[in-house]
């Protein structure tokens, strides 16, 4: 990773990222503690390195991370079962961005993942414009739901 960066003649740097992600940016100031300056993670707590793999569902289930619930069921295979036209993947990002019932149900959340059922009584999130929901969905919907849910861009895609 630093020899990425030093090719912009940097010598130190600020690092982020989310979800998992969050893991490596703490991982890489450890490894590198000369040249990070400084990080952030979004939904991602520190914990130490362990010689023991634990897994993913082990740390949902213990407790230890419910945030990732979402993680498992796109994982599962059924989000792609449910999501499978264009319609339902424009109410799924409209979920993503916020977008709340007239009851304020959520149709996602970190701790549970999709709700199927609440996605068709979302009213428009007010963070993402209509034009910008359609861009998106129409490339969405060119390959269907199972690209999107294995990689997010700048990460790699883990093919299955």
């Amino acid at each position: 990773m630093t020899g990425k960066l030093t090719i912009f003649d940097r010598e130190s740097t600020v690092i982020h990222d989310k979800c998992r992600g969050g893991a490596i940016v703490y991982r890489t100031a450890l490894w590198y503690p000369d040249f990070v300056t400084h990080l952030f993670s979004v939904c991602t707590p520190y914990w130490a390195p362990s010689k023991e793999y634990v897994p993913l569902e082990k740390l949902v289930r213990s407790g230890r991370l419910p945030n990732f619930a979402y993680q498992l069921q796109l994982a599962s295979g059924v989000v792609e079962e449910k999501i499978t036209s264009k319609d339902q993947i424009k109410q799924l990002l409209n979920a993503l961005y916020g977008g709340l019932s007239p009851e304020r149900e959520k149709g996602f959340d970190s701790k549970h993942g999709l709700h199927s059922d609440v996605l068709p009584r979302l009213l428009p999130t007010k963070l993402v414009d209509r034009a910008t929901l359609d861009y998106y969905a129409d490339q969405y919907a060119k390959n269907g739901m199972h690209g999107p849910r294995k990689s997010t861009p700048g990460h790699a895609t883990r093919m299955s």
